[in-house]
């Protein structure tokens, strides 16, 4: 029987995978002072999904600095952060889903590889982080999605096992 539900963020309850591609081309433009970064056919084909700091490494390799990592990744937060309040905006619909399966008693989970304040951000936007019992991002893994290291914290955290969890 299913007694938690765990749900990933972008894709599913936002979609925030532009403001993710702009936010990093802005960045890696402001701190490299450059022209070019990643066009949107490569974004979607080789980093959609991809934290950061694992698009840099694809992207330049053992080229760019940990100086110049930490600048970009810092920028793009902000310019993420601001680009959510701007884009995102409250969904009756799953705002509905949310309060419905938290009634009917479902222990509800958001697991993302974005960054926690990116994942807050959103959770309050869509005004649902009351029915969240955990969310974890990306800074409580030492590994992001797809491999399962999210999946086993919430497992652990949640006491079940996983036949009682619908991801």
């Amino acid at each position: 029987m299913i007694k938690a539900i765990i749900f990933d963020l972008d894709g599913v309850l936002v979609e925030t995978k532009d403001i993710h591609f702009h936010a990093l081309n802005l960045s890696i433009r402001k701190i490299l002072n450059i022209n070019e970064a990643i066009s949107y056919k490569d974004h979607l084909n080789k980093y959609d999904g991809l934290p950061t700091k694992e698009k840099l490494k694809i992207l330049f390799g053992k080229k760019l600095s940990k100086k110049d990592e930490k600048k970009i990744s810092q920028e793009k937060q902000k310019i993420t952060s601001n680009l959510i309040k701007k884009k995102i905006i409250f969904n009756d619909k799953v705002f509905k889903i949310f309060k419905s399966l938290f009634k009917k008693g479902y222990v509800i989970c958001v697991a993302s590889n974005a960054v926690k304040s990116t994942v807050e951000s959103c959770l309050k936007i869509l005004k649902i982080k009351k029915f969240v019992k955990y969310s974890l991002s990306n800074n409580n893994v030492k590994k992001p999605k797809p491999h399962p290291e999210i999946y086993l914290k919430l497992f652990l955290s949640l006491g079940l096992s996983p036949k009682e969890i619908l991801i």
